[in-house]
């Protein structure tokens, strides 16, 4: 045995030991119920009990609870009011879904101890498994006598109530701990919770107004309280709440941003004029700026009425951000989408010289450089992206597309024949897949081969213009104008050059 395998073999062994050692301690629990058991001497029916225990806490410890059942059941023949073991055999029943049975031991061993409060929170959790909520609440009222502090028993009792549909009995239960303990956040952002669940704002604004009176520097419960204003449009009343957190916290992104747009909206100024502030300002994070512009870069076209307003503000970004990667990659985007091909490829390559590990930055470079028609750069770049990212299929697939416009086919197919062994079975690959092979034989294989691949294709699969662009060029090699343009058509709606494909289509 090496001594690697020593070791391990020792450590196992150290393990098996400390687990039977905590059973026998439990077993020990058995034995005092035995009425065979004496002072100090063992029987040799007592140790088989012990031994019986054991065995059902190693089956336990295993998973295998049909086993556990099994043996459980002979040590209850050998003592009917051993407790303990109703209560492991109603956890064995409750972990193969027997909740009947576990039911039934859980009451059992209630019965023979009632003091012991695990197994009344084992009955509480089968009652609640099986949806018996009204059994459920009384028993963990019996609980929470015995426990005051535990809120758990509290929110049990709450979310029971709830799902009886008795509101009412729900907010008075937390009413009563209010009365008792006065306003805390638990009790009060439960009853919010509640109030508004069921539609009943004026209740559900006004526990959050009298939770922010009682902690009146705690921002997380001003914060709560603004939001809940703001989504019930009572803006002049959020504003007021926000400008608190700010005295309390001048750096606080949530209120900075919600403030601005609150602003904003009562001048009635234009959403990009707001987003133009926020980008400027000095305590909102990159990653919360560049949030709130995604939702305008998701939305834009070559030609659309706010793209110089969105070039302007990408500037801004990286005069704020200079040597931060995020910055010029937005950028790209804003140029990408405008169809400033040229611009578009001078920030994401600046982008990866700040951040060369991040492959989305990659993936959207490569695909402006089709767009530039920059083939033998994408052959350069597509090859230096398999060497950072060895396991991602785009890299290959792009490199097998710069290899065909570069008259190197045969190379080419030997790419995508990789990309199609890293993809395996991934549905999101295999689909771009066939439309570059069926374009890379365009003119190798027999017409009919082209259409049996291509009908394959899923056209909602595809994400990118150059998929689409390369799936309208097959059609056009089979003669089919109507999907020709309309593929077309597609990729300049996703950023593809709008001169080329415009030429392509005729217009």
């Amino acid at each position: 045995m090496t001594k690697r395998n020593f070791d391990k073999a020792v450590i196992l062994n150290l393990n098996k030991q400390l687990i039977i050692a905590g059973f026998i301690v439990l077993s020990s629990s058995f034995l005092s119920f035995n009425s065979f058991a004496q002072a100090g001497i063992y029987s040799e029916s007592d140790i088989e009990f012990q031994d019986l225990f054991i065995q059902a806490q190693l089956e336990k410890q295993k998973g295998n609870y049909d086993k556990e059942i099994k043996i459980l059941k002979q040590i209850i023949k050998r003592d009917k009011s051993c407790h303990a073991g109703y209560y492991e055999l109603s956890q064995a029943y409750v972990k193969t879904d027997d909740l009947v049975s576990a039911e039934k031991n859980a009451k059992k061993a209630i019965q023979f101890d009632d003091n012991n409060i695990w197994y009344k929170i084992l009955l509480a959790d089968i009652y609640e498994a099986s949806t018996q909520y009204k059994q459920a609440i009384p028993l963990l009222k019996k609980l929470r006598v015995t426990d005051e502090l535990n809120f758990d028993y509290v929110d049990r009792i709450v979310n029971n109530y709830m799902q009886l549909g008795d509101h009412k009995n729900a907010i008075l239960t937390l009413q009563e701990i209010e009365n008792k303990k006065g306003i805390t956040p638990i009790v009060s952002l439960r009853m919010f919770e509640i109030y508004d669940s069921i539609g009943n704002v004026e209740k559900a604004e006004l526990t959050l107004e009298k939770l922010a009176e009682r902690f009146p520097k705690k921002i997380q419960i001003l914060s709560r309280q603004a939001h809940y204003l703001m989504s019930l449009e009572k803006n002049e009343k959020a504003v007021s709440i926000h400008k608190k957190i700010l005295e309390l916290d001048p750096s606080n992104e949530f209120a900075t941003l919600s403030l601005n747009r609150l602003q904003s909206r009562s001048e009635s100024s234009s959403e990009l004029a707001d987003l133009s502030k926020i980008i400027r300002n000095e305590n909102i994070s990159l990653d919360n700026k560049i949030k709130e512009l995604m939702p305008h870069l998701s939305r834009m076209s070559s030609d659309g009425e706010d793209n110089k307003m969105l070039q302007a503000i990408s500037k801004d970004l990286i005069e704020l951000y200079p040597n931060e990667a995020k910055s010029y990659a937005v950028r790209g985007d804003v140029l990408f989408y405008s169809s400033d091909y040229v611009n578009a490829e001078k920030a994401y390559s600046r982008a990866i010289e700040l951040d060369d590990r991040k492959y989305s930055l990659w993936d959207q470079w490569m695909i402006n450089l089709w767009e530039l028609e920059s083939y033998n750069k994408l052959e350069e770049v597509s090859l230096e992206a398999i060497d950072y990212f060895p396991n991602q299929v785009n890299p290959l697939i792009f490199n097998s597309i710069a290899l065909t416009k570069n008259n190197g086919k045969e190379e080419a197919k030997e790419m995508l024949a990789e990309a199609s062994f890293i993809s395996g079975d991934n549905i999101k690959y295999k689909d771009q897949i066939i439309v570059v092979s069926s374009w890379i034989n365009i003119n190798l294989i027999p017409t009919q081969e082209i259409k049996n691949e291509i009908i394959k294709v899923q056209e909602d699969r595809l994400t990118t213009a150059i998929h689409f662009e390369l799936l309208g060029d097959i059609y056009h090699h089979l003669s089919d104008v109507s999907k020709s343009k309309s593929n077309w058509q597609k990729a300049i709606e996703y950023g593809g050059s709008k001169n080329r494909l415009n030429k392509k289509i005729g217009v």
